[in-house]
């Protein structure tokens, strides 16, 4: 799918689609990462009588750094506006929000790591679906490299390429005998087949006596 049909995307027709396109930056006004529950990620807030921050399912919470980006995509179509959070996050950038907070002082959240930068203008495959607030967010992200998968695909070679390979060497090797036998192998083949051939002679004279014995009467 290109970036102008993701824009145009219907999420009552698709839940999901895979959309390959490039990352031209990332849009800071609203951070990006944000203070979430150890629990279930869910953004902190504090309370009106407490100073501490909670979470709404799960109380008081020692805050876990998440990532929360947003990021324009683009192709030779379009560009479109997408959020990526969390684990699929740390696949992109390499590294853990929690890592990447504790790795050095940034002034506010609206500063841009080195990280983050170093994935500008590269290209990916991602998957994408529009959540419950209409965002298009990122459920996963492939190297440019890999396909979309598509919806029928051929079986798969029961055989790894190592028994593939012992299997083109076994039919390799009896070709090869097939083809320079020794010929030490020829004289046991000649003579075996002599030898069959004086058994059959002297089985077929055998078996007619009384013409042997009629043809030394008439003599």
């Amino acid at each position: 799918m290109t970036v102008s049909q993701l824009n145009a995307l219907d999420p009552d027709v698709y839940t999901e689609v895979y959309c390959t396109a490039s990352i031209r930056r990332f849009s800071m006004h609203s951070g990006w990462w944000y203070k979430g529950c150890s629990s279930c990620h869910k953004q902190l807030k504090k309370r009106e009588d407490a100073t501490a921050l909670s979470c709404i399912d799960h109380d008081t919470q020692i805050p876990l750094p998440w990532y929360r980006v947003e990021m324009t995509i683009y192709d030779k179509t379009n560009q479109a506006t997408v959020m990526i959070m969390g684990t699929e996050a740390e696949q992109l950038f390499g590294i853990s929000c929690k890592n990447l907070v504790n790795k050095r002082f940034y002034p506010t959240h609206e500063t841009v790591p080195e990280e983050m930068e170093k994935v500008i203008d590269q290209t990916y495959l991602f998957l994408i679906k529009v959540n419950s607030y209409g965002q298009l967010l990122v459920t996963n992200i492939f190297p440019n490299d890999q396909a979309a998968p598509s919806s029928t695909q051929a079986e798969p070679n029961t055989a790894t390429p190592d028994r593939l390979s012992y299997q083109r060497k076994r039919m390799t090797e009896g070709s090869s005998r097939a083809l320079f036998i020794s010929d030490s192998e020829k004289r046991m083949k000649s003579d075996a087949q002599n030898k069959h051939t004086t058994t059959v002679v002297s089985s077929s004279t055998s078996l007619f006596p009384e013409k042997e014995q009629y043809e030394k009467k008439t003599d």
